[in-house]
């Protein structure tokens, strides 16, 4: 628990915050800041849609590491690597012009 001293300091350096952040001067006014149900939500939904992003984008880099390690310990794996990037290269060099 902070103590009462802590916690009057806290309220006044938020005022501070607040009165900068909306430029009041009046020493007298309390800036009370309410958040909309709504926007909270669309904020709560928008940080949980980019959390699942953010798992799914490592969990294909792991599973791409992991099939890039199978590539590099297997001998058969390999040489379809190469092929396949041979396949790629020359793919790529004839739609680019190369």
């Amino acid at each position: 628990m902070k103590s009462a001293l802590k916690q009057q300091y806290d309220k006044k350096q938020e005022q501070k915050r607040l009165k900068s952040k909306y430029g009041i001067q009046n020493p007298d006014v309390i800036v009370v800041e309410k958040k909309n149900v709504l926007s909270q939500s669309l904020r709560i939904l928008l940080n949980a849609f980019f959390l699942l992003l953010r798992i799914l984008a490592i969990l294909l880099i792991l599973l791409l590491a992991l099939i890039g390690l199978a590539g590099l310990i297997y001998p058969n794996i390999r040489s379809e690597y190469l092929v396949t990037w041979n396949r790629i290269a020359f793919e790529l060099s004839t739609y680019l012009n190369i």
